[in-house]
């Protein structure tokens, strides 16, 4: 048991970030499964870009300091939900009916949208983690990348695949079974323990964005798509820098 969970982790990492680690072939059943730890690797994820942070802290000052923690980010999540979220804006900003969405998301070049997209959520993130000094800056960091994706691991258990061919992404958690849900809500939840009394206002603000995110997603596609969850994690992160901010 601890072979077969230590190699969906693997699957999870190769999968969803360019840390070099040899995966071999994933079947459809290992990449539904290895879903429940994604929170974990935002955890690693958040602890690489703190120590960076922390490394360029030493030789520059604050705001280039958040700047190289970011670059870090990109780096080593090949910038994959970022390019969901450029590819979510310009489908659900460009068209209207379902099938023309889609076929935008699809189409592997950006458009005006998704552009827009990309350079507000990129400022706005450099602007929230500026204001952020001292012991909150890690925090932030390290819990916003964690807690982010779950928000999609979770829209992947609610909804179902909204396109009709075969995609890694419709391979992810299916309503099949609970379990990967439950077991990476369990990390998530672990990302509170982090926090004081301030943060809990996350708890309300994450409810109130996954049931707005379910239902758009529900009304324009009756369902989702890797972009989808891509713009989810990153909005959602957003938030959670942006109460950050706010409280810390």
């Amino acid at each position: 048991m601890i072979t077969q969970n230590l190699r969906w982790f693997m699957h999870t990492v190769g999968f969803f970030s360019r840390i070099p680690i040899p995966v071999g072939t994933v079947s459809a059943d290992d990449l539904n499964r290895s879903m429940r730890y994604l929170p974990l690797l935002g955890f690693i994820i958040g602890g690489i870009n703190a120590l960076v942070y922390y490394g360029a802290l030493q030789v520059w000052n604050h705001e280039v300091s958040v700047a190289i923690s970011m670059i870090s980010s990109l780096l080593v999540t090949g910038a994959l939900h970022e390019d969901g979220l450029a590819d979510f804006a310009d489908g659900f900003w460009g068209a209207f009916d379902k099938a023309k969405v889609l076929e935008i998301m699809k189409d592997s070049r950006i458009g005006t949208f998704g552009a827009t997209a990309l350079l507000a959520s990129l400022g706005l993130k450099f602007l929230f983690l500026k204001s952020l000094v001292g012991p909150s800056i890690y925090t932030a960091l390290i819990i916003a990348p964690a807690i982010s994706r779950f928000m999609a691991c979770a829209l992947t258990w609610s909804l179902p695949y909204a396109r009709d061919e075969k995609s890694l992404a419709k391979n992810l958690i299916s309503k099949n079974g609970n379990d990967p849900v439950i077991q990476s809500f369990a990390i998530a939840v672990g990302a509170f323990l982090l926090l004081d009394q301030r943060m809990w206002l996350l708890i309300p603000t994450m409810l109130i964005f996954y049931a707005g995110f379910y239902h758009w997603l529900k009304r324009r596609l009756q369902g989702y798509t890797g972009d989808c969850l891509g713009a989810a994690q990153q909005l959602s992160e957003l938030l959670i820098l942006a109460v950050c901010g706010a409280v810390l």
